[in-house]
């Protein structure tokens, strides 16, 4: 678990740092400090050992370090932190998403909270006016949530208030995971999958229906915190050389999504070709002896190619949903990055029908790659 998280912390401190290249407003040292007097009228973005944020911030907030202290009412925007320890006070006025390992929240989000790491605590003065989603290892829930509480975790405990109801995913490996004490209220029901059945006090006030589903046995494979672990690296690696293309070739994604038009049905069939013809090309090269050189070049730039397809191709299927079903969302080319790449790496996870899709915008990708080839001879 902590080779894990050395890894994911490498990873983070990748994924932020390029982002400062785009802002306005930024920081990086040992230590970076934000007094309660001092005012930022745009995004921030930090990195550092430790940080500590108590002043104004009227924009966005990006922060990646050991140590981070958010502790100020006037957090005008949403933050996203990846740290090892995070500690959230006084108030939000936006979503939190944070990834890291020990996460202590005990003030006021007026959005929604998503979060992934080792272990959550939201304590009896936290409150949450909108959803929680957690995924991670242990939540131990004292405050306020004023929706949903959805996610998967290996242990969970609530003593405090849910406003909307509760579905969750349990360890299939730990018997009696999930405890909801007396002083607990949830409005809205329960649904959750587990080994075995919750514990919950007879004080406990739940205004719904308890809905039990039971694993069929135990897993004897990958942990939930391996899998989940292996996600996030694999999301954030893609998400690292997607952000360098943005940077270095910002038309990357929009061009290769533009030519698309009209050729929905033929740029797969050509991508199949130029995926496997370019190999067996190069390898009748590498027979002539004198073509060797050219053959290397070719398998060398092949290879990079078998990742960037991925990137393209989840950055397609972003693309394709957005302009289909969330248009009058206005978001940026990170942004549906971030999204694709998400969506990409959950189909792979469904089998059949996600692994068809994902065939489809790979062999798309490498399609598009064939065009841009064509027009630069």
């Amino acid at each position: 678990m902590w080779k894990k998280l050395g890894f994911f912390t490498i990873f983070s401190f990748l994924l932020l740092s390029p982002l400062a290249l785009f802002a306005i407003e930024k920081n990086a040292g040992e230590v970076v400090f934000v007094a309660k007097d001092q005012t930022i009228n745009q995004n921030y973005y930090a990195a550092g050992k430790t940080i500590e944020i108590y002043g104004t911030i009227n924009g966005d907030l990006f922060l990646a370090g050991n140590n981070v202290v958010i502790d100020s009412e006037n957090i005008n925007g949403d933050i996203f932190v990846a740290a090892e320890s995070i500690s959230i006070k006084n108030k939000i006025n936006g979503n939190v998403r944070v990834v890291g390992k020990q996460i202590e929240i005990s003030g006021l989000v007026t959005g929604n909270a998503f979060i992934v790491g080792d272990n959550l605590l939201l304590t009896e003065t936290a409150e949450l006016a909108k959803h929680l989603t957690f995924w991670g290892s242990s939540a131990s829930l004292h405050g306020q949530v004023g929706q949903h509480l959805e996610g998967g975790m290996e242990q969970l405990l609530l003593t405090g208030s849910i406003g909307q109801g509760v579905d969750v995913y349990l360890s299939p490996r730990q018997e009696t995971n999930f405890q909801i004490a007396d002083t607990a209220q949830i409005s809205g029901g329960i649904n959750y999958q587990a080994l075995t059945e919750a514990s919950i006090s007879e004080n406990a006030q739940v205004d719904g229906q308890v809905n039990f589903q039971k694993w069929t046995e135990p897993e004897h494979g990958k942990t939930f915190s391996q899998v989940l672990w292996s996600l996030i690296i694999k999301f954030f690696g893609m998400l690292i050389v997607g952000m360098i293309l943005v940077y270095f070739w910002p038309k990357f994604f929009t061009e290769n999504f533009s030519s698309l038009k009209g050729k929905l049905w033929q740029t797969p069939l050509f991508g199949l070709l130029f995926l496997f013809l370019t190999p067996l090309l190069a390898f009748a090269l590498m027979i002539t002896v004198i073509g060797i050189p050219i053959a290397l070049i070719m398998l060398t730039l092949w290879a990079i190619g078998l990742y960037l397809a991925k990137i393209l191709g989840a950055w397609l299927i972003a693309k394709f949903i957005k302009n289909k079903w969330l248009t009058k969302y206005n978001w940026s080319q990170l942004s549906i990055l971030a999204f694709g790449l998400a969506i990409y790496l959950i189909l792979g996870k469904v089998p059949v029908v996600g692994w068809i899709i994902i065939l489809v915008a790979y062999l798309m990708a490498w399609g598009l790659f064939w065009q841009k080839l064509k027009i630069k001879k």
